[in-house]
């Protein structure tokens, strides 16, 4: 049984998705190299890339291809040992190991690895009268029982006609990152990006229901760099308004970005809100100077911050970070930091009257 929400206004009924025909081309080859041997693939990403989405458009392609499909999904929150393929198991073989019991115990049984072993049987019982497509969602937050039997089915591929499709969350601090290195190498990695600018604004109108101006476009680009959830959160908004609301962030973007920036160190936390508060380049001197700290201390805790995937050659990967980062500065805090930027500002040597002047009118 596969999750529906929204993101499926955006899956066409032969499986194309705005923006990735490229990773569903991969996808559709996996399938094609699929005979007496499986295959397996790996979709990385950030919160809300698209892993999902691709996951419903490789689920499309593989039952048009004739392939058997099951999906799971793991949880958050704590669910029963082994969730994810009790749901995927129910949707392609009548078995039911998980609801009797593991087999013969005893000094020469283990009841985990007798678990494993009837799932793997399972499998290549409806394998052998359908190939199969399993798709494991959000495989960062498995309990060990899951992610074992994850790699005892990975470690079977090349002798069963299955697809394995694991989509797993890559941030900084998530466990998932570090499991990775133990699933068998042939399980191909498709890591995921922001969409390009014309994808990104064929989803725009897409969500919208209706053209948008160049201008938006470009301003909504500048400010999401083509990541799906937060463009389809800040058009979402601006509807509901009736405009463009730059000033606003959603709720649902600022909860992601929140998480990813609650991993930071307090100090990397506070260079960030600094710089934010400077302007979307990040202008080293003048955060020194603002910050009273030496470059090496800066440089530090900006490659901190470049590891975390929030800034990127000097600039923060795109607007709404910096937006959600000054936004978190208590106002007071706000006022002394414009004030000391339009401080330096006017003892710069090439002084810059109009940024001198938003910074003064924001103190």
């Amino acid at each position: 049984m596969a999750r529906r929400d929204d993101r499926s206004d955006h899956v066409g009924a032969d499986g194309t998705i705005v923006g990735r025909d490229r990773e569903l081309g991969e996808a559709r080859a996996m399938l094609d190299r699929i005979g007496p041997g499986g295959e397996g693939l790996v979709v990385l990403g950030e919160a809300g890339v698209g892993k999902s989405t691709l996951a419903d458009g490789i689920d499309a392609a593989a039952r048009a291809g004739g392939f058997a499909v099951g999906r799971g999904w793991c949880s958050a929150v704590e669910m029963p040992p082994f969730w994810p393929w009790r749901r995927l198991l129910r949707d392609v073989t009548t078995a039911r190991p998980f609801d009797e019991p593991a087999g013969p115990t005893g000094p020469d049984r283990d009841s985990v690895r007798w678990l494993y072993a009837t799932v793997l049987d399972a499998l290549e019982t409806a394998a052998a009268a359908r190939p199969l497509v399993l798709i494991v969602e959000d495989a960062h937050w498995a309990d060990d029982g899951t992610w074992q039997l994850l790699v005892a089915v990975a470690d079977a591929l090349p002798t069963l006609p299955i697809g394995l499709v694991v989509t797993v969350r890559d941030e900084p601090g998530e466990p998932g990152r570090t499991r990775l290195v133990g699933l068998p190498t042939r399980l191909r990695r498709l890591e995921l990006g922001g969409l390009d600018r014309d994808a990104a604004a064929d989803l725009a109108r897409a969500v919208a229901g209706g053209p948008l101006s160049p201008d938006y476009l470009a301003a909504l680009w500048h400010r999401t760099r083509g990541h799906p959830l937060f463009l389809r959160e800040v058009v979402r908004l601006d509807r509901a308004r009736g405009g463009p609301a730059p000033a606003a962030v959603p709720s649902g973007v600022r909860e992601v970005l929140a998480r990813r920036l609650a991993r930071l160190s307090q100090g990397c936390w506070r260079t960030l809100a600094s710089a934010a508060l400077i302007g979307t380049a990040i202008d080293r001197p003048l955060l020194c100077a603002v910050t009273g700290m030496a470059p090496a201390e800066v440089g530090a805790r900006l490659a901190e911050a470049t590891a975390a995937h929030l800034v990127t050659g000097d600039r923060f990967v795109h607007a709404l970070v910096r937006e959600v980062l000054a936004d978190a500065l208590p106002e007071p805090e706000q006022g002394r930091l414009h004030r000391r930027i339009a401080e330096e500002l006017e003892r710069a040597a090439r002084p810059e009257p109009a940024r001198t002047a938003r910074h003064w009118s924001a103190a």
